[in-house]
């Protein structure tokens, strides 16, 4: 008569690569546990999506971006690279549409232009690239240590309005909106206009370790800039559109009086012009 060995136990544990043993887990503990874990997800707030940037334009218009010249006194800030963060940030704004900036830097190589160097250029490369408005400029100032800091000067150059009763005037190019900012990381609003900046993009705003994270990387930070600028550069040219559109009309049909630009930030004395000679 045969007779089999001692029943086996049903085994409470496996054993893991290292020898470790795992306890097993009881399909009705898992799956409180579950609930438990499903409760707590729902009781977080979700989190806050992007602010999109606002438009001041009611019809689609075709912007590029030219390679910021660099003023700053230091050969690590990349004018290429800033411009970029610069189109990024107006891709995603709605009614306008952002060449690439290499398609802007193969119109100048084709001009001709290593810099651009006044209105003049600025309108060429405008023309050749046919876009609606051309944004140019400098970088003022650049440090990537922490605290980051970021200068910028911009200027926004849309197409000339002409006078209808004098067809063959070209009107002087000039730019539409312009301003210059610096911003400081260690500035107390620079600070909490960059911690919202990280909130709206899905960082936890009383977590310092996650949205610090603008802070000590110069990409990122240079990427908060980007879109603070563009912010202000779009309000600037939404309040010059919203004064064309109110101020009293002359016999011509056109403006009676010399456009005026909007308030801006005003240009420091020792900052150089957007379009200064290198």
């Amino acid at each position: 008569m045969k007779t089999s060995g001692p029943m086996q136990p049903l085994p409470a544990a496996t054993t893991g690569l290292r020898g470790k043993v795992t306890p097993r887990v009881s399909p009705v503990l898992g799956g409180v546990t579950l609930l438990i874990a499903l409760a707590i997800t729902g009781c977080v707030k979700p989190k806050p999506r992007d602010a999109p940037l606002v438009s001041p334009y009611q019809t689609r218009k075709v912007w590029a971006v030219a390679p910021l010249t660099n003023e700053s006194g230091t050969l690590t800030a990349d004018g290429v690279r800033l411009a970029d963060k610069l189109a990024q940030q107006l891709a995603t704004v709605e009614n306008l549409t952002v060449l690439p900036v290499n398609r802007t830097l193969a119109a100048m190589d084709q001009l001709g232009i290593a810099n651009l160097t006044g209105p003049a250029d600025v309108e060429r490369l405008r023309a050749l690239l046919a876009v609606d408005g051309l944004l140019v400029g400098n970088i003022t100032a650049y440090d990537p240590y922490d605290p980051p800091k970021i200068g910028l000067a911009l200027e926004l150059y849309t197409t000339p309005q002409s006078d209808p009763d004098h067809p063959a005037f070209t009107p002087t190019p000039a730019a539409a909106s312009a301003l210059s900012d610096y911003l400081d990381a260690a500035d107390p609003f620079v600070r909490d206009a960059m911690r919202r900046y990280a909130v709206e993009r899905g960082l936890e705003g009383d977590n310092p370790v996650q949205w610090r994270s603008y802070r000590i990387s110069m990409d990122l930070y240079s990427e908060f800039v980007a879109h603070e600028l563009t912010a202000r550069l779009l309000a600037a040219e939404a309040r010059r559109i919203s004064t064309l559109l109110h101020r009293p009309m002359g016999v011509s049909g056109v403006s009676s009086d010399p456009p005026r630009h909007p308030k801006t930030t005003p240009t420091q004395p020792n900052q150089p012009n957007p379009l200064s000679a290198t």
